[in-house]
């Protein structure tokens, strides 16, 4: 990691472990970081997926995203389709959850009246 900074001119660097990806959101956030370095893009991908990095607000920030194990892509390259598929497979979830919401309501209030109605009766 340390050559891969060098041979890009990167010397002020502030370096996080792995399991501390949510201070590393906060400080892209907070506009401290516009530039991130991780080793694999299995890195950021483990952030995003376990909600520790909010990968819409970094981009709407212009944060630069690098690799160093594959130092020729970029966040275009390599994280973009993986994020369109994911924001996809979130908005499916979100909809089903909505359904299954919605059902469980419905048979919810169904039960409540059922109930009124047998305590009414007896």
């Amino acid at each position: 990691m340390k050559t891969f900074l060098e041979a890009r001119g990167l010397t002020r660097t502030t370096w996080h472990a792995p399991r501390d990806l949510d201070d590393v959101d906060q400080d892209v956030r907070a506009g401290r970081l516009a530039h991130v370095v991780f080793v694999r893009p299995d890195d950021l991908l483990d952030g995003i997926f376990h909600g520790e990095v909010d990968f819409d607000r970094w981009r709407a920030t212009g944060t630069r995203v690098e690799f160093a194990l594959a130092p020729d892509s970029t966040t275009d390259q390599t994280i973009e389709p993986a994020w369109r598929s994911w924001q996809q497979w979130r908005r499916r979830h979100r909809r089903r959850q909505i359904i299954g919401g919605t059902i469980l309501s419905a048979v919810a209030i169904a039960a409540a009246f059922i109930l009124v109605w047998l305590s009414g009766r007896g």
